[in-house]
């Protein structure tokens, strides 16, 4: 099969002058904030966490066993249980059954402010038991993006350089650099002009309709003036080599317009809106000052599922969902909004809907 070459010209933020060491993270048993006979899945659900973490080579998950019926329900708390293991940062979390649904959730705790790491609140739900390890799965994607990319120091330095993965899969997958989708979903080359520093790169792939998972993540140092090249085989990134820009250049990916450089809402600015809307007690007002917001704002994924959230009806969540869209920075990570949708047909109609925008819009 011919390999494709393709440049992509996309400005993607994080980066360092050097690769951080691997984040220490401790990971507590989750708190049970239902009834008794559910008590058993605070440990189950905290060892399957560690294990789905650990396939993430920037972070180094800490032995549990000093911390077994450990949970905690604030940042000192957490703190003062793993004081022994030192840890960079704690993930803690609960869970509860709905009754239609088990709801998890989970954030992580930054040792070394004793606060709340930002953005770091990641939800997920199981419609049954034997649905949790898929549930666990979706939460450790949404913690792992948050914890590597929240390890990588902020580049300073606005030197670039070039980036060359090879996706020897023919799986569809989407391949992701900092959380930003910047190849479509078939086998082949893709390189990348990008800011100098280190980069988290994942590849993503899609199974059960609507979910999916990491299936592999590394991170990559880019040196300005030169080309870093990647391959991805048998399950695992590798690096190649190191070799200078060339002179000649590449072929550019048709009909393929450069990334605009687009910020979501920082922390502060995002909380006061989500507190706007949850004193509105009229959805349809909601929705109102949902639309003023999305005029000027543009929304991680994350914070598109907080948004909607406040929506109970579901009517006014697929309303809402389709709304701030386009606003949407990492579409890349999209798959994570379908679990705010209980019922099917609503996802389907939010799949079939985001089919035809992106249609019309490329």
């Amino acid at each position: 099969m011919r390999i494709l070459a393709w440049v992509v010209l996309v400005t993607l933020f994080s980066g360092a002058t050097a690769i951080p060491a691997p984040s220490r993270i401790a990971v507590l048993d989750f708190e049970n904030n239902g009834t008794f006979q559910y008590d058993y899945l605070s440990e189950a659900i905290a060892d399957m966490l560690v294990t789905e973490l650990s396939k993430h080579e920037a972070l180094l998950l800490l032995n549990r066993d000093a911390l077994r019926s450990q949970t905690a329900s604030t940042p000192a708390k957490a703190i003062q249980v793993t004081k022994a293991l030192t840890p960079d940062r704690i993930v803690m979390g609960s869970f509860v059954n709905l009754g239609r649904v088990i709801r998890l959730d989970a954030r992580v705790v930054e040792v070394a402010t004793g606060q709340f790491l930002p953005g770091s609140g990641v939800s997920a739900r199981a419609d049954h038991l034997d649905q949790m390890d898929l549930a666990v799965a979706e939460l450790a994607n949404k913690l792992s993006t948050v914890l590597v990319r929240s390890h990588l120091p902020e580049n300073t330095s606005r030197e670039r350089g070039q980036l060359e993965l090879r996706l020897d899969d023919d799986r569809a997958t989407f391949l992701l650099i900092n959380g930003v989708r910047v190849m479509p979903n078939r086998k082949g080359t893709v390189i990348c002009d990008i800011l100098a520093g280190a980069h988290q790169i994942q590849l993503f792939l899609p199974e059960r309709g609507y979910g999916g998972s990491i299936i592999a993540e590394t991170t990559v140092q880019v040196r300005g003036g030169y080309r870093t090249h990647l391959i991805y085989r048998n399950h695992r990134f590798y690096e190649q080599k190191i070799t200078p820009i060339p002179v000649t250049a590449d072929p550019v990916l048709p009909d393929f317009d450069p990334l605009e450089i687009r910020e979501a809402m920082r922390p502060a600015d995002f909380t006061a809106l989500l507190a706007v809307l949850e004193n509105e007690p009229f959805e349809r007002n909601r929705l109102n000052i949902l639309e003023d917001a999305s005029t000027h704002n543009y929304y991680t994924v994350d914070q598109v599922i907080d948004i909607l959230e406040t929506f109970v009806h579901s009517t006014n969540r697929v309303m809402a969902c389709k709304m701030v869209y386009p606003q949407i920075v990492d579409k890349g990570n999209f798959f994570k909004v379908y679990n705010s949708f209980v019922h099917a047909s609503d996802r389907a109609e939010i799949r079939e809907w985001v089919k035809t925008f992106e249609a019309e819009h490329h």
